[in-house]
C-alpha cells in the first residue's frame, strides 16, 4: 500500500514538472516570438566623406522606430513628421534630468494637451550627435517612447523608400 502511494505521488510530481517546464518553454518562445517580431528593427549607419547614412527599416506597426538617447538615457525615437518638435514624457524627462520650464498649450494626436518647454542638452541617434535642442513634456504622454520631431529631422536630408527610412547629414567641412 504504502508502494502505491509513493508511484502515485511521484507521478504528480512527474506530472506538475512536466506541466511547469512546458510552460516555460511557451513563456520562452512567446518572449522569443515577441523580441523578434515587434522590437524595434536596427537602424544600419554608413559613414562617407560625404556625410553620414542612417536607414531606419519600417516597423512592424508600419512607424519607424530607433534606438537612441537622451542626456544618456536611453530611448526608443518615434519618428514623427507630424509633430513640430521633441517629444518625451514626464517619466523619461525625470530620467533624463529635462526641466520643465513655460507651461504651453499644445495639439497632439490625442487632442489637446498641457505641455512644458525643456532643452535637451544632448540627443542621439544612429550615431549623430545633437546638442540643445529644444523639446516639450507632455504629462500625459505614454513612457515608452519619445517623439523625434521636424525641429530634429529637418537638419537631415530624408527620403523614404517602401520599406525604410534614409536619414542623411552632411559631413561638416573643414
Amino acid at each position: 500500500m504504502d508502494n502505491n502511494n509513493n508511484q502515485s505521488t511521484d507521478r504528480r510530481l512527474g506530472a506538475i514538472f512536466l506541466i511547469v517546464g512546458w510552460l516555460i518553454v511557451i513563456m520562452l518562445v512567446g518572449i522569443l516570438i515577441n523580441r523578434t517580431m515587434f522590437g524595434v528593427k536596427r537602424a544600419s549607419v554608413i559613414t562617407t566623406p560625404t556625410g553620414t547614412q542612417v536607414t531606419i527599416p519600417l516597423g512592424y506597426d508600419s512607424h519607424f522606430h530607433i534606438h537612441g538617447n537622451i542626456n544618456d538615457t536611453p530611448v526608443t525615437f518615434l519618428i514623427d513628421t507630424g509633430a513640430s518638435s521633441v517629444v518625451v514624457s514626464s517619466s523619461l524627462a525625470r530620467k533624463a534630468n529635462l526641466e520643465k520650464t513655460t507651461q504651453i498649450n499644445t495639439l497632439t494626436a490625442n487632442g489637446e494637451a498641457v505641455g512644458h518647454l525643456t532643452n535637451i542638452e544632448k540627443l542621439e541617434f544612429g550615431g549623430i550627435e545633437i546638442t540643445n535642442v529644444s523639446a516639450i513634456i507632455i504629462d500625459n504622454m505614454p513612457a515608452a517612447e519619445a517623439l523625434l520631431g521636424m525641429n530634429v529631422l529637418k537638419r537631415f536630408t530624408t527620403q523614404q523608400t517602401k520599406d525604410s527610412l534614409i536619414l542623411t547629414v552632411p559631413a561638416v567641412a573643414h
